[in-house]
Order: structure tokens, then C-alpha cells, then sequence
């Protein structure tokens, strides 16, 4: 199964970002993110490095992840008005496989 986010990311078209993914609902209790890649964006344009898990708490929208149970990258590029699909491929303490799918909509300056 694929873990899909319920709405999409969103970058300015010519903002470089951080960005992180809670997995919290994907995880069991006490599970963690040991490794992560991506793959690349469809359609292409979409730049995404770094991809990585958080070695330490991390805050998203007011909830806070615990280290080890999120993934961060950093996202630039893309052309403003596009919805981007990037999926990430975690291995877990588990030695589970996980899936994700996220969508990162690129918006012109100022969000619009």
C-alpha cells in the first residue's frame, strides 16, 4: 500500500525548501525511518535532493514528530501552476518497505 498525503505541498516557483512529511499514520508504535529515496517527480521539471528521515523532532501544521518518523527534502524548480507527484521509498527498523506518495503544487510569487 501507498502512503498518500491527504493534500498537496506547496512551493513558490522559485523558492529552494525544506519539506517534510509526517509518517506518523503509517508507522507502528515505536517504528522508525532508517533509510529514504526517491524517486524522480512526474511530470519532470521538480528538483528534489537530500532526501532523508529526521534525526530530531520536527514540527508540521502545530503537531510535532518525534525523530526518526518523518521524511525531509529539499524541493526547488518547477514551473508555477503544476501539480508534481514525487513518490519516497522508506525502509523502516522493521525492515518494512514503505511507499509514499506526495503531491507538491508550484505556485507563482506570493502563493498565487
Amino acid at each position: 500500500m501507498t502512503a498518500k498525503l491527504q493534500q498537496p505541498l506547496e512551493k513558490g516557483v522559485s523558492e529552494s525548501l525544506v519539506m517534510g512529511i509526517s509518517m506518523d499514520a503509517y508507522l507502528q508504535s515505536g517504528e522508525t525511518i532508517t533509510a529514504v529515496s526517491a524517486s524522480t517527480s512526474s511530470p519532470s521539471g521538480l528538483t528534489i535532493s537530500g532526501s532523508t528521515y529526521n534525526a530530531s523532532s520536527e514540527t508540521f501544521f502545530g503537531n510535532t514528530v518525534t525523530a526518526g518518523r518523518a521524511i525531509l527534502f529539499t524541493c526547488s524548480g518547477g514551473t508555477a501552476g503544476v501539480e508534481y507527484t514525487v513518490y519516497f521509498e522508506c525502509t523502516t527498523s522493521t525492515s518494512d518497505t514503505k511507499d509514499v506518495k506526495a503531491i507538491i503544487k508550484v505556485t507563482a510569487a506570493n502563493g498565487v
